[in-house]
């Protein structure tokens, strides 16, 4: 569609969120396995280029130096010593690992793709990348503690600091591409990111024809008013949303809401007023789905409260 041009609802085309590059962070958990796959997923509903970045962790190859270091297996609770060397070539194994799933993926959904490692702090490296994306995709767990319910420290400095938006994935969510679509759940408020976290919602719902489930403050001053005026926008894009108020008793259920209406993602604004009184953290260690955190962008202050080529 050009420019100018209008939707089946004859009103002008609605001004859509631009991505065009989506980073993935990789290494050998679950979470990182889940996030290839919705990373993949994303790039082919954006028609954007996915790029992996593997991060030999340098915590991990100091560890390996020490002379003390063990790998003690949970199967014979023996133990084997563990040099720089041994390290460098698993990570370089598990290199390989995630560069061929990712090819293997991105094939699958005739997506442009590129991979490469670099060697550092696992946050830094890819708050360093992450400038140069539009969403990153990350796993909410770390390596070293794969099966924790607390939110990783990579997880949790990329929500507080991304200069893009960052999508926290979850190792016990799996969308089966042969079931119904589940919801897109947004959190819709008076905010740039709000407005963002909207149209962004918008045209992931509208690429699978996702219901979308657009939740507002209980507020008999604000809610009557969000709510036309994002009816109004998804009207624009074809879509005709559910809404639902949530109360502070609600919102400090917030899991139970999201399971409630069938949720697949929730999109939030990290100014949203779900977030209120408490941390980002928090509300994403609380839900079982993917959640697409939407950070202010270049230039807006921040009022959160808390290579290869294929």
């Amino acid at each position: 569609m050009t420019p100018g041009q209008t939707l089946a609802t004859g009103l002008p085309e609605p001004q859509e969120p631009e991505v065009y590059r989506v980073l993935v962070a990789l290494d050998a958990t679950e979470d990182s396995l889940t996030s290839l796959d919705l990373a993949t997923r994303l790039a082919a509903k954006l028609r954007a280029e996915i790029e992996g970045l593997f991060v030999e962790d340098i915590n991990l190859l100091r560890m390996a130096e020490l002379p003390c270091t063990r790998v003690v297996s949970v199967a014979t609770t023996s133990g084997q010593g563990l040099d720089l060397s041994s390290m460098e070539r698993e990570l370089r194994r598990q290199a390989r690992v995630a560069r061929d799933m990712l090819a293997m993926n991105a094939e699958r959904f005739s997506v442009r793709w590129s991979f490469r490692t670099a060697r550092g702090a696992m946050a830094s490296e890819i708050l360093a990348a992450a400038s140069e994306a539009d969403i990153v995709i990350v796993g909410k767990s770390d390596r070293a503690y794969p099966q924790r319910v607390k939110l990783g420290e990579t997880a949790r400095t990329l929500s507080a600091r991304s200069p893009s938006a960052v999508l926290i994935a979850h190792h016990r969510f799996v969308a089966a591409a042969y079931s119904p679509p589940g919801a897109i759940l947004v959190a819709y408020d008076d905010t740039p990111t709000g407005d963002r976290a909207l149209r962004l919602a918008a045209r992931l719902a509208l690429s699978e024809r996702h219901p979308i489930t657009v939740l507002v403050p209980d507020s008999k001053r604000t809610a009557p008013r969000l709510e036309e005026k994002a009816d109004a926008l998804l009207a624009a894009f074809g879509l005709q949303p559910r809404f639902r108020r949530l109360g502070r008793r609600e919102a400090a259920r917030l899991a139970t809401v999201v399971h409630a209406e069938h949720g697949e993602l929730f999109v939030l604004g990290c100014e949203s007023p779900l977030l209120r009184g408490k941390s980002t953290d928090n509300v994403v260690e609380g839900l079982e789905i993917p959640v697409l955190l939407i950070r202010p962008g270049v230039g807006e202050p921040d009022t959160d409260q808390t290579a290869t080529k294929g």
